[in-house]
């Protein structure tokens, strides 16, 4: 066989996988299995967007360990309540930040600026960007969603900023709402007193039982692999492995590297034969 056909047959032979992308970590489901009562909750927080006119913003922290759903979570109900809002001809535009990528209140804000607005921002100072930012979401009447993912990257001080951007600039209403992810030690470091005082609810996002994690990892198997290269003992099997950690992110990475062997060794299925644990 000539190199070009081991990489023709790599490419578009066959595999376990019908959607791989399905199981990478950035993927956010149409579904969210086990979490119903946090996206209600959550939704709920900023209803308020939707129902009523005057100052105000909202401010969620949501705090939980590792492979909880944290991320997911806020991505999926918060474009659903932007779709929801703008439907009944509210302007509220959700963004998301990983503060991994962007270490920098004056990265976030020129992101923003550039990439959703269309105004260039270099060489102006982080007041002067945020004061652009408010009278374009006044002018536009623009409610934001900020959500602010390892937020313990940025410095408290650079996050109390945003919060105050509309009473800063004397717009008539808090155009800034923003939504905290982490981690809870990495939460308690960066809270203080003035932080604390402008969180309007704190969800703590509890692990997973084996049982939730089960649920998912058949929702997601279904989504990613096809319906004969699969079993449900094998899925047993990994929602046992991952129940200690209550981790999902865990099982689906099994489930994810498991998919990868079998393709590799030219298997039709994926078998125990295939389960490593995670890295972390």
């Amino acid at each position: 066989m000539s190199p070009f056909n081991f990489v023709e047959e790599a490419m578009i032979g066959r595999s376990v996988f019908k959607n791989e992308s399905s199981l990478f970590p950035e993927y956010v489901p149409q579904e969210l299995p086990c979490r119903e009562e946090e996206i209600k909750r959550l939704a709920q927080n900023f209803r308020i967007l939707i129902e009523d006119e005057g100052s105000f913003s909202v401010n969620v922290a949501i705090v939980g360990q590792a492979g909880v759903g944290k991320t997911a979570l806020c991505k999926y109900t918060m474009e659903r309540v932007e779709q929801i809002a703008n439907q009944r001809n509210r302007a509220v535009k959700f963004v998301y930040y990983n503060c991994h990528s962007f270490r920098s209140k004056t990265a976030i804000l020129r992101n923003i600026l550039t990439e959703h607005f269309g105004i260039r921002s270099r060489g102006f100072s982080d007041e002067e960007i945020l004061e652009m930012l408010v009278k374009r979401l006044s002018k536009e009447g623009i409610r934001l969603i900020i959500a602010l993912d390892e937020a313990n990257m940025l410095d408290s001080q650079d996050i109390l900023s945003i919060f105050h951007a509309g009473e800063y600039f004397g717009s008539k209403h808090s155009m800034i709402s923003t939504i905290i992810i982490s981690r809870p030690v990495e939460w308690s470091s960066l809270l203080n007193v003035p932080l604390s005082g402008h969180i309007h609810d704190q969800m703590d996002i509890q692990g997973y039982t084996r049982e939730e994690i089960l649920e998912i990892l058949k929702y997601r198997a279904e989504i990613a692999l096809y319906e004969t290269s699969y079993s449900e003992e094998t899925l047993q099997l990994i929602a046992d492995i991952s129940s200690s950690s209550r981790n999902a992110r865990h099982g689906l990475e099994i489930l994810y590297r498991a998919g990868k062997i079998a393709d590799r060794k030219g298997e039709k299925s994926v078998s125990y034969t295939h389960l490593t644990l995670p890295t972390n």
